[in-house]
């Protein structure tokens, strides 16, 4: 905390870094003084949680929302960094906003930074999931009636899916789901989840979509560095507040 006060009181040359490491610091500040556990109380530790888990609670894992997937990661993401890579329009946008929206149904808030897309394309996808609506109707209905259903049948289904449509969007205005898609760096990333986690303890997993369009803290790194420093970032940022980092990285073709 001093070189904190002693540094805050000469010019700062990099005011993000500053805060993060200052916000990072009061963070650290309730675990200081603790001594390094010896093998015999990390032994303790992990005999307790198995116990926990047989009558199946498990605080530190968070469901993916996907019981095949819980299963293959031996029961959800662990509070760590996760990559979700894949080609581009391979699916992974959807795969993400469909864990977020299936496990924010089971009480586990989320966080989506999206930088590819909007807030209202992010929301179309919630509504077209959650309703079993297409997502073509929502965007345009009268071009998708036109084109895929016939004419007598027109007002009878336009009333269905707009039925499905309001459901929907009324089961999901209650869940703890948060879209933000302003340009962020790496700090302006996680200065955006602690505020969400302060606002709505829920929140215990922050997507963010994707890699190579975070907003580079130092422009004149070069791509490989410029990478390497935000996965490392994030990295630490998840084991420092205990919540699990979803980061999807785009492969080339």
């Amino acid at each position: 905390l001093r070189g904190l006060l002693s540094e805050s009181c000469e010019p700062i040359a990099d005011i993000c870094a500053f805060v993060d490491r200052a916000q990072t610091t009061l963070n650290n500040v309730q675990s200081y003084g603790r001594d390094t556990p010896t093998m015999k109380e990390s032994l303790r530790k992990v005999m307790a949680s198995h116990e926990r888990a047989k009558e199946g609670n498990i605080p530190t894992l968070h469901s993916t929302g996907f019981t095949d997937i819980d299963e293959q990661l031996t029961g959800g993401f662990p509070p760590m960094l996760c990559v979700v890579a894949g080609r581009p329009g391979s699916g992974k946008t959807a795969l993400v906003c469909n864990m977020a929206r299936r496990a924010a149904i089971k009480g586990q808030g989320s966080l989506f930074i999206c930088l590819e897309q909007t807030e209202a394309e992010i929301t179309r996808r919630h509504i077209s999931a959650q309703g079993k609506v297409p997502a073509a109707y929502i965007l345009n209905p009268l071009l998708f009636l036109r084109q895929r259903v016939e004419k007598g049948n027109r007002d009878r289904i336009s009333d269905e899916l707009t039925r499905r449509m309001l459901t929907g969007s009324i089961e999901l205005s209650g869940l703890p789901l948060y879209t933000e898609t302003q340009p962020l760096d790496m700090y302006g990333i996680g200065s955006a989840m602690r505020r969400k986690m302060r606002e709505d303890p829920r929140v215990k997993v922050l997507f963010v979509d994707h890699l190579e369009l975070i907003t580079p803290h130092d422009p004149k790194q070069d791509k490989r560095h410029r990478l390497g420093d935000i996965t490392g970032y994030l990295a630490q940022f998840a084991k420092n507040n205990k919540i699990t980092v979803v980061l999807i990285s785009q492969l080339n073709r």
